[in-house]
């Protein structure tokens, strides 16, 4: 007999001491904004208010924007949540948002997101960076996206979007097709060549190791939901010393091997692409006439860095945002009839090229695009780490302290009836000119807004209307059988997608009709 009657009644009690100890702590934890003063939804022992994330229930997205209306409607202009047992701060008035992301800045210039330059360089980005090295590399990389550095990739998207229209001809009048699984392969295929300056070719070759990498870095397995778990869990300074990295080692070392490969080529042999790549290479080895100070600034790790952010940001969340387009234009074809009549009839214009002229000057496509990104936002909240602490504007003895996480709850925003009349309902007329003007600033979020606004929104937006024009010049599509409507989302993955996925068929039309 190992232990003893009164050893074993020993340890029970320890056991219970501990727990009672936890839950107390929990509890005083979950009492953090009630001291405060600041009003919030009631949180539920070790989920707080996210228990239908954990339950498969709802995304993230979807609990903040429960928690959004359920403080509006109390005549509330914030609250206070919890994400398990982390306090996050929700602004609900648009005034306060706006103080967040741009008057009042300095407070909330960090994501709060874990990286460490030494330990995974790819983290190093400049969605995760902050303080001076963050000014630093995104005075680098801004000029990166300007007009005509866009219109110089242009061809290269075209050169991409010519394979989707094959796949596409090879799909009509035969199976349905998994319309974002197409456009994943698409837009990988665009930002490989971009951002690396490889033919990719996941169109024609859906195994390849680079989207096999690619797709590994955001897939929702349990191995990646655990590897992301401690940045939920632990502070950054704990993460750091714990030299603790995100992504698996052989990720790491692809990626940072394929652009140092790339790099060294380009440089050997004086190679020059009009690509992503290119400009930051050009960085590395000549002073930006666009901004000199930075001369000599950018290494191979930054580059990889970017490459690297520029390749997950930009793939997913723009074959998310083809995909829910998709979906509403076969429910709606009344909108799908025209936004294919502008695509032809500008096309004609410009002799049938998919010039960066002729697609800019796609007004209809755009705002069937930017209602898309207020009904199905790739992501659905935005997050800032309080750098210092922060008075309230408007909230007397109301302050957020430093290291609080703010969450703006995007999809609430976006569903809210007093900026959107019948939210439900996808209208790309919200987005006229004169629509924009009589909502308020900050009603419209899908890329952020202030200095940390997304660099490559941009060209994100010119790369998902490239995929539509390749689905609607030449088919007529409609929903088939296999889509679950209405859509319910995936309650795993960073990036909004639907359960099920969306299919389609495809009917071959004339370009001309």
């Amino acid at each position: 007999m190992f232990f003893t009657d009164s050893l074993k009644i020993d340890i029970i009690g320890i056991f219970l001491a501990l727990a009672i100890a936890l839950l107390t702590w929990h509890k005083w934890t979950l009492g953090y904004w009630k001291r405060k003063g600041v009003p919030g939804p009631e949180p539920a022992l070790i989920f707080g208010n996210v228990k239908d994330l954990f339950m498969g229930k709802k995304t993230i997205g979807e609990n903040y924007k429960r928690m959004y209306f359920e403080l509006k409607s109390k005549g509330l202009r914030h609250g206070g949540g919890y994400f398990m047992g982390s306090p996050t701060y929700i602004p609900i008035d648009l005034e306060i948002v706006k103080s967040i992301l741009q008057n009042d800045f300095q407070h909330f210039h960090t994501h709060g997101v874990y990286y460490d330059e030494k330990i995974d360089p790819l983290s190093a980005n400049v969605f995760n960076l902050d303080g001076p090295k963050w000014k630093e590399i995104r005075s680098i990389v801004s000029p990166t996206f300007t007009a005509g550095k866009l219109r110089m990739m242009q061809p290269t998207i075209v050169e991409c979007s010519v394979v989707l229209d094959k796949i596409l001809e090879e799909s009509a009048g035969k199976n349905p097709i998994d319309i974002r699984d197409i456009m994943n392969r698409f837009t990988i295929d665009v930002i490989g060549s971009v951002a690396f300056g490889l033919e990719i070719d996941s169109l024609r070759n859906p195994n390849n190791t680079f989207r096999v990498y690619g797709s590994k870095a955001l897939e929702p397995t349990l191995s990646n939901i655990l590897r992301y778990l401690p940045m939920v869990l632990l502070s950054v300074e704990t993460l750091r010393k714990l030299k603790y990295s995100p992504l698996s080692a052989d990720l790491r070392h692809f990626f940072y091997n394929m652009v140092e490969s790339t790099v060294k080529y380009r440089e050997e042999s004086k190679v020059v692409r009009k690509d992503f790549m290119n400009l930051l290479v050009e960085l590395k080895n000549k002073p930006n006439s666009e901004n000199k100070e930075t001369q000599g600034r950018l290494t191979l790790n930054d580059i990889a860095a970017q490459c690297f952010i520029f390749f997950i940001a930009g793939f997913e969340t723009s074959a998310s945002t083809i995909n829910f387009a998709s979906y509403e234009l076969a429910t709606n074809p009344d909108i799908q009839e025209k936004t294919r009549e502008e695509i032809n009839r500008v096309l004609k214009k410009y002799n049938n090229e998919l010039t960066y002229d002729a697609v800019m000057e796609m007004e209809y496509l755009e705002r069937v695009i930017q209602e898309t990104l207020r009904k199905y936002p790739p992501l659905q909240y935005l997050f800032r780490r309080c750098t210092k602490n922060y008075k309230v504007p408007g909230e007397p003895g109301i302050e957020i302290e430093d290291g609080t996480i703010v969450m703006i709850p995007i999809l609430g925003i976006h569903y809210d009836p007093e900026y959107y009349t019948n939210p439900e309902k996808f209208d790309p007329d919200r987005f006229t000119e004169e629509e924009k003007r009589n909502r308020p600033p900050f009603s419209w979020l899908p890329f952020g807004e202030g200095p940390r606004i997304c660099l490559g929104m941009r060209f994100g937006m010119i790369e998902t209307k490239m995929g539509i024009i390749s689905l609607l010049r030449n088919f007529k599509i409609t929903l088939n059988e296999k889509t679950v409507s209405p859509i319910r989302y995936s309650t795993t993955g960073l990036v909004a997608t639907c359960k099920g996925g969306i299919w389609l068929d495809l009917e071959k039309i004339s370009a001309h009709n």
